[in-house]
């Protein structure tokens, strides 16, 4: 029998809330390298192997839906828009592991970019994240944890300031 007077079961999950003082300064980025490195990852060429659980993450970020281009999809690269709204992302890499998940893409706009999204998760939450941005195309976990490794004491190697996916 449940009541309201029982704790919450561990299967909870209470909203993540970005702190953009730790992703700026990087404070998490050691741990979430580590990780990384650690993990068996899954290679993916579709956004939609990525786990519903970040997709739902990504969705509260970005108030027109997080919306992404496959490989050899169309997608808006630049800041003019001609005929149908294309997304302005376009994705470079996705690798899933057991409770870690990393993400590249290039992001049109004002000039191309590109951002790297790292997540730690559960089956049902996000617990842990950290954006930055490059201009360089890495499109391989190699490549995306060297270039983290060697840039993440850089003053605005990774980040400006403000978190921009």
């Amino acid at each position: 029998m449940s009541t309201s007077d029982e704790p919450p079961t561990s299967t909870a999950c209470i909203p993540f809330s970005i702190d953009t003082a730790t992703i700026l300064e990087n404070r998490n980025l050691d741990a979430l390298i580590a990780s990384l490195d650690a993990a068996n990852f899954t290679s993916h060429t579709k956004f939609e192997s990525m786990p519903g659980v970040i997709k739902t993450f990504l969705g509260s970020l970005d108030e027109n839906k997080f919306l992404i281009a496959n490989p050899g999809e169309d997608w808006q690269a630049t800041d003019v828009v001609l005929g149908k709204r294309l997304p302005n992302r376009r994705l470079l890499y996705l690798g899933v592991g057991q409770d870690i998940a990393l993400l590249a893409y290039y992001k049109g706009g004002i000039g191309k970019s590109e951002r790297i999204l790292i997540f730690r998760f559960t089956e049902r939450c996000v617990i842990d994240f950290w954006c930055g941005g490059v201009l360089t195309n890495l499109k391989t976990k190699e490549q995306i944890v060297e270039y983290l490794k060697g840039n993440k004491n850089k003053h605005w190697g990774l980040n400006t300031n403000v978190i921009y996916i």
